[in-house]
């Protein structure tokens, strides 16, 4: 079939450039992602007299608890604090780790109830019942090996850096929809990691963070967004870039330093928890960081209006093939590389079953946190506001 350029109608030039345009985007932002992993080693000379604390604020997680107690008393220092955090859980959670403690008669683990309501207070209570320099925050639904939070704390050799994040990636388990939620972690690893290298992060995850405790008392802790169910994360990150500049923040983005979640069993959750994410996009104040959200938003969705160009003639039927085998196979390089990177198990099938309905994920999720309206923890968004 052959067409000229002059030829094409608005709707197919419109997709022929958007799709180059995400193709290069996709390159560029595996290029930074692979970047960011090449940092200089850190030094560990500057650590000796360092102490830290891990925190970990649960609600409702006695399903979870005896998994991430085992693998915290198994992998965790003992010369660390431990702080667990009840957020007034009613499943018996408690119970079971004043239980725990006392069996194994640990004197470096601290369980303490917050006063307020939400994870950010329970956070907070936490920091404040710690006396250690470095503060790493998790969730209690967690999975690791190791400790993978102790190359987040070598990151602080550098007395400019005063937050690292680290990676998360949902548990390999069988079946399409476990499949699809690695893959879509993958995506975040990727923006998380470039966002990094290019010096204007976007996102981390309260579930592998570590700070200086100082620095989240100099910046204001969570002093402003309380009111937020969300964001305890990225609006720190925030505020210590703005504080302290974009050098005193990095990724760690070694293998080692994963930390996973356990896949969600209903697309309901996952909508739920993305829409929660989704829904700080207006809270930031910053014009880059909406224009990002935006982007997030505008790129995928761009392509459920693809099936129009079937209904303009033959060239049509060439751009709409040439648009979806650029995506599929773009997408599908760059994420099963992110996987294979973090030793997580990968098929090319299922790979390119995310790139397929990842456009009507996002649909889903943005219209979701649009409205604002999500229940967190048998908590709706309207008790925050």
């Amino acid at each position: 079939m052959n067409f000229k350029l002059s030829d094409l109608s608005m709707l197919q030039a419109f997709f022929l450039l958007y799709v180059l345009v995400y193709g290069a985007m996709i390159f560029l932002l595996w290029l930074a992602w692979r970047n960011s992993g090449r940092r200089k080693a850190f030094t560990v000379d500057g650590l000796d007299n360092l102490k830290v604390a891990l925190v970990v604020p649960f609600r409702n997680e006695r399903a979870n608890l005896a998994q991430m107690a085992y693998q915290t008393f198994a992998a965790i220092e003992a010369d660390w604090e431990v702080i667990w955090v009840d957020d007034h859980s009613e499943d018996g959670s408690l119970q079971f780790l004043q239980d725990f403690i006392q069996k194994h008669a640990i004197c470096s683990w601290q369980l303490i109830q917050s006063e307020g309501i939400g994870k950010k207070p329970a956070l907070e209570a936490g920091i404040k019942a710690s006396h250690a320099d470095l503060i790493v925050t998790t969730d209690a639904d967690v999975l690791f090996a190791g400790n993978p939070f102790g190359l987040l704390v070598e990151a602080f050799a550098e007395q400019q850096v005063q937050l690292a994040a680290g990676p998360v990636m949902s548990a390999s388990a069988a079946g399409w929809f476990a499949k699809f939620q690695q893959a879509e972690w993958a995506s975040i690893q990727l923006v998380t990691g470039a966002s990094f290298h290019l010096g204007t992060p976007l996102m981390c995850s309260g579930a592998n963070l570590c700070f200086r405790r100082a620095a989240f008392f100099e910046v204001g802790g969570y002093v402003g967004n309380f009111q937020h169910l969300s964001g305890d994360d990225e609006f720190l990150l925030k505020k210590i870039i703005a504080h302290f500049g974009k050098e005193s923040v990095v990724f760690v983005s070694k293998p080692d330093a994963l930390v996973q979640t356990k896949p969600f069993r209903s697309w309901d959750e996952l909508i739920a928890q993305r829409e929660r994410w989704a829904s700080k996009w207006r809270l930031h104040g910053n014009f880059g960081h909406v224009f990002g959200s935006f982007l997030g938003f505008f790129l995928p969705v761009c392509f459920l209006f693809s099936p129009f160009l079937l209904a303009t003639g033959a060239a049509g039927y060439w751009i709409f093939a040439f648009v979806w085998v650029v995506k599929l196979i773009g997408e599908g390089l760059v994420l099963s590389a992110i996987l294979r990177a973090y030793r997580q198990p990968c098929c090319w099938s299922d790979v390119l079953w995310v790139g397929i309905l990842h456009p009507f994920f996002v649909a889903q999720v943005a219209l979701g946190a649009f409205r604002g309206n999500f229940t967190w923890k048998g908590r709706k968004s309207g008790l925050f506001h």
